[in-house]
């Protein structure tokens, strides 16, 4: 099965690959480049291959300011995504594997030249996770080029979201 990979905030926007064994390595996103995806961007790019089965799917959960969770969107089928967190980016689309056939998930972190992404990685009883430090938490999602959620008006009868969660696989 594909290993979900989830980005959440926690005062700054965090990517994880969720595995039950293996750290969850994606170092090509510690290496920043000016460029990266486009002129006046600066950013890196992580190919997260398939195994098993394609990635396929997009969530997003999160909790108000009531303390209260909710899922802003269930589990979708999606072919591209954007997260914004400030002039902070995320982007990410489907790429098919020519060796495998299954559709690799491709991500970019970027930013504005004049404030690149800084990217850290921390480990934790084995486990990765890699920090984009200078974003600030996730305001908004498009889901193949639609707004799906904004963390200001999540909709649903909550109130403005202090957490959010979103969940490829």
């Amino acid at each position: 099965m594909t290993a979900p990979v989830i980005y959440d905030d926690g005062g700054s926007t965090r990517i994880k690959k969720f595995m039950a064994a293996g750290a969850g390595v994606m170092d090509a996103l510690l290496d920043v480049q000016e460029g990266v995806p486009a002129l006046n961007r600066a950013g890196s790019t992580q190919i997260v291959n398939a195994i098993g089965s394609s990635y396929s799917t997009i969530r997003i959960s999160f909790i108000d300011s009531d303390g209260a969770p909710f899922q802003a969107l269930a589990p979708t089928a999606f072919s591209s995504f954007e997260i914004q967190s400030g002039n902070q980016k995320i982007t990410g689309d489907l790429v098919v594997d020519g060796t495998t056939g299954f559709k690799n998930l491709r991500m970019t972190v970027h930013g504005p030249t004049e404030n690149p992404p800084i990217v850290e990685s921390k480990q934790s009883r084995g486990k990765r996770r890699y920090i984009v430090s200078n974003a600030p938490p996730i305001a908004e999602v498009f889901v193949d080029g639609v707004s799906r959620y904004r963390a200001a008006s999540p909709g649903a009868g909550a109130s403005p979201a202090i957490y959010t969660s979103v969940a490829v696989s």
